[in-house]
């Protein structure tokens, strides 16, 4: 008699659990598959409230204020994203693979196009930083990051110059 009375509260508790976790809200996985091959990443919520924004054309409420609304300009900088494109295809080696010496030039001119490549992003580079760090300045970042960014751009300006003199410079 008492096994039985045993079982059956066993049993009653399984089902008394297994209610439970059926009427328990799951959280929706934070990833879709779509045609086997496409995975988008859901954001739960945010997705409505930019929707229901755009739709309405118009701001969200103060209520609907995201926490980074009242984070300080400078803690809420941008970050820099590059453009993502196809990278150009450098043209393979079409000489003949005896001929060491046309090797040694097609080598050369390639180094060459990517010390110019690297002057010309780096001169970009360096105006960006400055502007950075003058902002910076003006809205009172510590003086040990705008040390580091400094010494950044200068490292940058003697990259650059080193290779403007290697580019200078006759083989």
């Amino acid at each position: 008699m008492n096994l039985l009375k045993l079982t059956l509260i066993a049993l009653l508790l399984c089902a008394f659990g297994y209610f439970l976790i059926a009427i328990t809200p799951q959280p929706q996985p934070l990833i879709e598959y779509h045609n086997d091959s496409t995975v988008r990443k859901k954001t739960p919520h945010i997705e409505d409230d930019i929707r229901t924004t755009i739709n309405q054309n118009q701001p969200p409420a103060v209520n609907q204020l995201s926490s980074l609304d009242r984070v300080p300009a400078s803690i809420q900088a941008q970050p820099y994203i590059p453009p993502i494109t196809k990278s150009k295809n450098t043209k393979p080696y079409s000489g003949e693979l005896d001929d060491h010496e046309a090797y040694k030039q097609f080598h050369a001119h390639q180094e060459r196009e990517l010390k110019m490549a690297f002057i010309s992003a780096s001169k970009q580079k360096i105006v960006r930083l400055e502007m950075l760090i003058t902002r910076g300045i003006r809205e009172g970042l510590s003086q040990e990051k705008i040390e580091f960014a400094k010494e950044k751009v200068s490292g940058l300006k003697a990259m650059s110059e080193q290779l403007q003199n290697e580019l200078n410079t006759p083989h």
